[in-house]
């Protein structure tokens, strides 16, 4: 019972992130076609920003994510969604850098 709880709330979470991080059901296009595709687009990369964190990372949150506030005592398990978008932002910023002084 306790872990059919547990999957289910990864799955709330899972909404929760597609919403309000990642704007699903938000775009703003005109077009019918874009109107039934943006949804599916968006789920898709955050589905490829998932498997991407843990195939590159292993799942586990490393010293590759900035450091957790002092509040903060227990170290999480996995980096959250927000820990891997922030990391993808800074991967770009410095790719956008270097590109910048070639």
């Amino acid at each position: 019972m306790i872990a059919a709880y547990l999957a289910r709330w990864e799955v709330e979470v899972n909404f929760r992130d597609e919403k309000t991080l990642l704007g699903v059901g938000q775009a703003q296009v005109c077009n019918p076609q874009a109107v039934a595709r943006a949804p599916a687009f968006l789920v898709a990369c955050y589905a490829m920003l998932l498997w991407s964190g843990i195939r590159v990372l292993g799942d586990r949150r490393t010293e590759a994510f900035d450091p957790l506030p002092a509040w903060r005592k227990a170290q999480p398990a996995r980096p959250s969604t927000r820990d891997l978008i922030r990391l993808l932002q800074c991967q770009a910023a410095d790719c956008q850098f270097n590109q910048m002084r070639n």
